[in-house]
C-alpha cells in the first residue's frame, strides 16, 4: 500500500520517481518529451520504463490533456533548465523551453494536488534581474499554492560532486496557513531573493535538509 501517489513531469529517467518512489510514493503516470516523431530515438523515455516498469508514460507536456491525468498526491516538474543556466543564453521564459513550467502550472491548476515540488539551476533565482523567479512564485500562488523555494548541493546528500540545484515546495492554500520567511537575511542571492519576493508572495517555511558536512569525497569512490 503506497504512502502518497505522484506525478512526474519532464520525468527524465525518473530521478525524481526514485526518491518518491523510497518514501513509499507511487507514480501514476511520467511524462517525458519523445521526438519519435523527428525520426529521433528517445533513449530517456525508454530509460524510464526499464527503471520503473508498470508507470504510465506519456510524451509531451504541452499535449497532456489535464483531464486524462488522475488524481494524485504531488505533482512533480523538474522543468527544463537551459534557458536559466548561467552557461546557457538565459533567455528565461522568452525561450519555449523556459515557458514549460507554465504548462506544469496548468496541470497543477486543473487537478489541485495537495503538494507542487519543482526543481531547477540555481540560475533561475537571478534571471532576468530577478523577475523571473517573481514571476514563478506568483504563477503558483495564483494556483493556489503557497511555497517556499531554497537551493541545495548536492555534495551534501552522499555525492561526490559540487551541484547546487534550487528546489520549490507549494502547498495547497487550504492546508497551510501562511508565514513569513524566515531565511531572509544575510547577502547570499538566495537571502536577497526572498527578501526582495516575501513581502508580495504567499509562503511559508519548509524544514529543509541540513548542509553542513559533505557525505561522500572523491576519494570514497575512487578505487
Amino acid at each position: 500500500m503506497s504512502k502518497f501517489t505522484f506525478v512526474e513531469l519532464f520525468a527524465g529517467i525518473g530521478g525524481v520517481s526514485f526518491g518518491f518512489e523510497r518514501l513509499g510514493g507511487r507514480c501514476l503516470l511520467a511524462a517525458e518529451y519523445d521526438p519519435a516523431r523527428e525520426g529521433k530515438r528517445q533513449f530517456v523515455q525508454e530509460g524510464y520504463k526499464m527503471l520503473h516498469p508498470g508507470v504510465k508514460v506519456v510524451g509531451d507536456v504541452r499535449e497532456l490533456v489535464a483531464e486524462d491525468v488522475p488524481a494524485h498526491d504531488i505533482l512533480s516538474f523538474t522543468f527544463p533548465c537551459q534557458s536559466f543556466s548561467y552557461s546557457g543564453k538565459r533567455g528565461g521564459f522568452k525561450d519555449e523551453r523556459g515557458s514549460l513550467y507554465f504548462e506544469a502550472l496548468r496541470i497543477a491548476d486543473a487537478k489541485k494536488p495537495k503538494i507542487i515540488f519543482a526543481e531547477n539551476v540555481k540560475g533561475i533565482i537571478g534571471n532576468s534581474g530577478g523577475k523571473t523567479l517573481e514571476a514563478v512564485v506568483k504563477a503558483a500562488n495564483d494556483c493556489g499554492y503557497i511555497i517556499d523555494y531554497s537551493v541545495l548541493n548536492s555534495r551534501y546528500f552522499g555525492t561526490a560532486q559540487k551541484r547546487e540545484r534550487w528546489y520549490m515546495v507549494g502547498v495547497r492554500e487550504d492546508l497551510i496557513e501562511p508565514e513569513a520567511w524566515s531565511d531572509a537575511k544575510g547577502s547570499s542571492i538566495l537571502a536577497r531573493s526572498k527578501r526582495r519576493i516575501g513581502s508580495q508572495a504567499n509562503t511559508f517555511n519548509f524544514e529543509w535538509p541540513s548542509q553542513q558536512k559533505p557525505l561522500t569525497g572523491l576519494t570514497d569512490i575512487l578505487e
